[in-house]
């Protein structure tokens, strides 16, 4: 079980309350309640394995944009489809930063 001690702890690394039990309750071991610093690692690096990860512009998503841009496709829409048929895009932000730096570069030829 966690010690008693946990003000003392929080006064002395100088963090809040809240934090050091947000951290007890997310990494204590769960079968005897113990905080093992070592298997608090293991779990937070589980944790950002799992976190979704932001798409890039890789060829096949930039294959798509192009083709639906091709078709006269706005970038909401580009989005919006690909959403809706389950495929990879990036936001249509991004593809209208991709097109602002494509045309920007076809002017200054």
């Amino acid at each position: 079980m966690v010690q008693p001690d946990r003000t003392l702890r929080c006064q002395t690394q100088e963090k809040d309350k809240s934090t050091i039990s947000r951290e007890l309750k997310r990494n204590c071991d769960k079968r005897n309640g113990e905080y093992d610093w070592s298997l608090a690692q293991r779990k937070y690096e589980y944790r950002q394995k799992q976190k979704p990860k932001h798409i890039r512009f890789t060829n096949e998503v930039n294959e798509l944009v192009n083709n639906w841009i091709a078709e006269d496709y706005s970038p909401e829409q580009i989005y919006g489809r690909a959403k809706i048929e389950g495929k990879e895009c990036v936001s249509h932000e991004r593809i209208y930063r991709k097109e602002l730096i494509s045309i920007m570069l076809h002017k200054n030829k």
